[in-house]
């Protein structure tokens, strides 16, 4: 019900782990066990200043045309309830490779990366899928998505932040 209401307000409950660096969220989005956790870890441990804002459904959601995160109670296993918003730096679509290596999505291919991780249940009501996408849409046109082929090491959280904060 909360994600019904939510979308009502171009808002949406997504699956990822969030990281703020520079004052601004970064969100890494995956499938179970890809490593979004781990990146934001690694992103803790390398990255000076770097915080987790969320590590399971962060709230993204379209203010005054700003893309902004918020912390949410819903944070997955770790204890990380934090009541604060940023704007947003990019998303990170992460799959597990032999090498670190990133590119920008384009909007086509971003939606697509986006998808999976808003709620499953939109695609079963027309409202529903419409307002996700009527945000999706707002959001991809301000906000830059990529995709990380990483190895879980240092190496991936500094590429993938050298090129976000570039």
């Amino acid at each position: 019900m909360f994600g019904v209401i939510l979308s009502e307000n171009s808002a949406i409950a997504i699956h990822s782990s969030t990281i703020v660096a520079d004052g601004k969220g970064v969100l890494f989005l995956g499938e179970s066990g890809t490593g979004k956790s781990t990146h934001t870890r690694l992103w803790r441990e390398n990255i000076s200043g770097a915080t987790l804002l969320n590590d399971d459904s962060p709230i993204l959601r379209v203010v005054d045309g700003c893309v902004r995160v918020y912390g949410s109670p819903w944070s997955g296993k770790t204890p990380c309830y934090i009541n604060r918003s940023f704007p947003i730096a990019g998303f990170v679509r992460l799959s597990q490779a032999p090498h670190n290596k990133i590119k920008r999505l384009s909007p086509l291919v971003a939606i697509g990366a986006l998808l999976p991780s808003c709620p499953h249940i939109f695609a079963e009501d027309n409202t529903l899928q419409d307002e996700l996408c009527t945000t999706l849409g707002e959001v991809i046109t301000q906000t830059p998505v990529y995709h990380l082929e990483c190895l879980p090491n240092a190496e991936a959280a500094e590429l993938s932040h050298s090129t976000l904060f570039a």
